[in-house]
């Protein structure tokens, strides 16, 4: 620590004064380098598995029907505990996209990890928005916030398991069971998102060849 002594022949009002702005000028210069380095480690993206824009989680939903039945994957529900949601419910295989990861990659790479089954990855089918709470409701999309694509795709080899998520430990995955569900006992089952129901009996019978893309809010 430097001391300065008044009766220094070398101490004057004068080289204090320097002395004192130079040291200041010395601390703002530290915290302002600190200040920049916080920021742009707040601003980098993150790389922490699915892809993250902001908050918002882009997904990819792979959609097979074979022979009359869809391969669904029952999964826990997200929000455990919410009396408005069922404690599981059935889902199309899928997942985040990883950084650096193309669409087709990461529906190929969901499907492997959850069903055990490769896949050609056809069109782009639909496009699912989903905030939690929903839209309208207080603190909306505050515990999510994702949106997903849904592809056509064809089951090309593999033996029908259930995988696993890779991201959660043995103890708590989330996958419970993976199975095809014939088209016409959907009713029997709880699926999510709402619309998928509807979807799936109206694909099984006009087919997905050239579909349309469709849009579905977080209320459908």
């Amino acid at each position: 620590m430097l001391v300065l002594n008044p009766k220094c022949k070398y101490f004057n009002r004068k080289g204090a004064n320097l002395f004192f702005v130079f040291f200041f000028h010395c601390i703002a210069f530290r915290v302002y380098d600190y200040y920049i380095k916080v920021c742009a480690v707040a601003a980098a993206p993150t790389i922490d598995g699915d892809m993250n824009m902001g908050d918002v989680t882009l997904r990819v939903s792979a959609l097979c029907i074979r022979d009359g039945h869809v391969l669904l994957v029952e999964h826990k529900s997200f929000s455990a505990g919410d009396p408005f949601l069922p404690e599981s419910y059935w889902i199309l295989p899928g997942g985040g996209v990883e950084r650096g990861e193309t669409l087709e990659d990461a529906v190929r790479r969901e499907m492997m990890e959850e069903t055990g089954l490769s896949c050609n990855v056809g069109g782009l089918i639909f496009v699912k928005e989903l905030l939690y709470p929903y839209p309208g409701v207080a603190g909306q999309g505050e515990r999510h916030h994702s949106v997903s694509l849904g592809f056509h795709c064809e089951v090309t080899g593999g033996e029908t398991i259930t995988g696993r998520d890779p991201e959660y430990p043995d103890d708590q995955q989330m996958i419970m069971r993976v199975d095809w569900l014939a088209v016409t006992d959907l009713h029997r089952y709880d699926l999510y998102p709402p619309f998928l129901p509807d979807y799936l009996r109206k694909g099984a019978k006009e087919g997905f060849s050239g579909a349309v893309p469709e849009f579905f809010d977080s209320l459908l």
